[in-house]
């Protein structure tokens, strides 16, 4: 087997077969899948995961006993929230994003791809059978970390081929939350297959192999991609510094009528979507990992779900409003005036899920799984179009810098939710229920 690195004689993408560009295309779809799907595994599953040291909710998830709630008259509370998960599914992510650039382009592809394979693999058994909550989170931190690593890495490799790869990509990585996040549920439901948490997370070790196969087997590389021998680790490593570039990247950035704009220019011009990037990614997860579990129903008016499946199945709903509107970008797009304005929308309805959590005036799950479904689309179609007008906006020379202005917003958001999360689920939990319907 060969791994490969960045350099050799370039072919113009220009030239590439149609079938090799289908082929190419599907998969990045599929590496954008797997590349995400165990971090959404571990944030369907938070609630479970975090059982392991309480032990009346383990004995309960392992009776399958999760049991619609008759009275709502008292607050049903987990141990921990489930922001302290989304801490860890950040953390790793974010660490490799802000170390990485310094190094990561002397690593060939391959040998990331075998670290991200590997990690992914690791994560998976740490956070199944771990037996207490610190260990798992150590699988949730590598589960974050191979991600992290697959998004750059992957997102890098495509400036070797045509811009439909990432129409792929960004498609894969709406898949995967609703695979994942509906595949656990449906794993897990004590009406459905009612398997455990850990037996679900072990299930989900074809995804690593999978991603594996996809990247090493399926997908045709350009030539500009070497290849470099899997069994001589001299070649793991280019300690030699590069300046080879893709050829697309290259012919545009040679371009005598391409405008150079300064770094200052470029900043202040994306710093709009980089606030609005950070304020819909703060008020999607807030809402889903601080408000959600607390946003609960009776028997009769959560169709005789529990707390656990009602949890699941918001992040199905999440999921597949974040999948149809990603996946929406090739047949319209958002004009700049109603991007900006997605921000404030999700913001509201943070809002509106907080003050439900003191005063509870959402009358059925529905309306509340209906809310959670519009948050979703909001949420996808904020990051395809950003992205999109930035694309569109910039020449390919001040693209690439653009987007790595705007390209961490979206983990300083999830990091600051995730520690908002745990002293407001605290809070709440302390605050008696009221409730205007009856």
């Amino acid at each position: 087997m060969q791994v490969e690195s960045d350099t050799s004689k370039p072919t113009p993408i220009d030239t590439i077969p149609t079938a090799v560009r289908r082929r190419n295309v599907i998969s990045f779809l599929i590496l954008g899948l797997c590349n995400n799907y165990v971090l959404v595994l571990m944030l369907s599953g938070a609630q479970d995961l975090l059982a392991k040291d309480d032990p009346a909710a383990l004995a309960a998830r392992q009776n399958h006993s999760d049991h619609c709630l008759e009275d709502l008259n008292a607050r049903h509370c987990t141990k921990t929230s489930t922001g302290l998960v989304l801490i860890c599914n950040i953390l790793g992510s974010l660490t490799i994003k802000a170390i990485g650039p310094f190094f990561i382009h002397r690593v060939p592809y391959g040998v990331r791809l075998l670290v991200v394979c590997s990690a992914q693999t690791s994560a998976i058994f740490l956070a199944a059978l771990a037996p207490n909550v610190p260990l798992t989170l150590v699988g949730v931190l590598v589960a974050s970390f191979a991600a992290g690593l697959g998004e750059m890495s992957l997102l890098s490799l495509a400036s070797h081929f045509p811009r439909s790869t990432i129409l792929g990509w960004s498609s894969g990585t709406g898949l995967a939350g609703l695979a994942g996040s509906l595949i656990y549920a449906v794993l897990t439901d004590v009406r459905l297959l009612a398997f455990s948490s850990s037996t679900a997370l072990l299930l989900n070790l074809a995804f690593p192999v999978i991603y594996f196969i996809t990247y090493f087997v399926v997908l045709v590389y350009p030539s500009t991609v070497k290849k470099a021998c899997l069994f001589s680790p001299s070649s793991w490593f280019d300690f030699k510094k590069s300046s080879k570039v893709s050829p697309n990247y290259q012919k545009q950035i040679n371009e005598p009528n391409t405008q150079k704009i300064n770094k200052m220019e470029i900043f202040k011009g994306v710093s709009k979507f980089y606030l609005s990037i950070f304020i819909i990614y703060f008020s999607q997860y807030f809402i889903n990992q601080g408000l959600l579990e607390l946003t609960l129903f009776d028997c009769t008016r959560a169709f005789g779900m529990g707390p656990a499946a009602m949890y699941r199945y918001y992040q199905v709903l999440y999921q597949t409003g974040v999948f149809i509107s990603r996946s929406s970008l090739p047949f319209f797009s958002l004009n700049l005036c109603m991007i900006l304005s997605l921000p404030w929308m999700q913001a509201s309805l943070m809002i509106l899920f907080c003050i439900n959590t003191f005063i509870a005036f959402i009358p059925h799950f529905a309306v509340a799984a209906g809310l959670v479904f519009i948050e979703g689309l909001i949420a996808g179609s904020s990051y395809s179009n950003i992205y999109n007008h930035i694309y569109k906006s910039y020449d390919i020379a001040s693209r690439e810098r653009a987007v790595s202005y705007v390209a961490s917003a979206d983990g300083f958001g999830i990091l600051l939710a995730a520690i908002s999360a745990l002293p407001v689920h605290d809070t709440i939990c302390k605050v008696p229920l009221k409730h205007i319907w009856n």
